[in-house]
């Protein structure tokens, strides 16, 4: 019996040869990625998608080494967004960090 993924290699008792039962369970580990980071006096919210919205999570991390493409900068000028969504990411921010 051979494996119904790649049909070259024997198949274990799944149907699945030892090399493709080790891909599928690592695609089972994978984590969601922020699509986009915020940061603001220190904090880093990472925004992350559900369904169609982006939920926002605290980050433990330092906004050093974040990817610039992705990070706004709310201690700083933000070009692109309005004086409302500023406000609502500033706020958001703070009520995740207290």
């Amino acid at each position: 019996m051979t494996c119904v993924i790649c049909e070259h290699r024997p198949a274990k008792d799944k149907g699945f040869c030892n090399q493709c039962a080790g891909k599928i369970s690592k695609m089972g580990k994978r984590t969601n990625q922020p699509r986009y980071f915020l940061t603001f006096r220190g904090h880093v919210v990472g925004l992350y998608p559900n369904g169609g919205t982006l939920k926002p999570r605290l980050l433990a991390r330092s906004d050093e080494h974040l990817p610039k493409d992705k990070t706004v900068n709310l201690n700083k000028y933000c070009t692109g967004y309005t004086r409302e969504q500023i406000k609502k990411f500033k706020s958001c921010i703070l009520q995740l960090a207290n």
